[in-house]
């Protein structure tokens, strides 16, 4: 699914559990979007949060729950659901880079990869001379 608000040019896949964009993804991407917006002003170009969050059981519109972890910097957002928090970054930007960018020449499957059940991300698209405030763009 592919949508934008004020600042991002947005994209999730679907969740393997759910058949469906993870609703949950959805608004944490637009959620961490406006905090980065938010942010610009006050912080460096090279800012960047990252972090962990557990989605419980029922919250997601699925009945197993699921870790999510997002890394956000000013260009660009990205969360990973259904990875274990010592899932290797690289492994998880590989395999996102493969669905989201157009340059990437993919890679092979090898034993142990860990593989998100969901992936979105967000990136900058407004001028930086034109920051404003995020709208809320209502996702369901």
């Amino acid at each position: 699914m592919i949508w934008t608000n004020k600042t991002h040019s947005c994209a999730t896949t679907y969740c393997t559990k759910l058949g469906k964009p993870c609703p949950m993804a959805m608004r944490m991407l637009n959620a961490l979007s406006h905090s980065m917006n938010t942010a610009r002003g006050v912080t460096e170009e090279a800012f960047e949060i990252t972090g962990t969050s557990e989605l419980e059981p029922g919250e997601t519109g699925c009945d197993t729950g699921c870790a999510v972890r997002f890394v956000a910097d000013h260009s660009r957002i990205r969360i990973y659901c259904g990875v274990p928090k010592n899932a290797p970054q690289p492994g998880l930007d590989r395999f996102t880079d493969a669905i989201f960018s157009a340059s990437t020449t993919g890679f092979p499957a090898a034993p142990g990869q860990i593989h998100p059940c969901a992936v979105a991300q967000a990136q900058f698209q407004a001028s930086p001379d034109d920051v404003t405030a995020l709208g809320s763009t209502t996702v369901r």
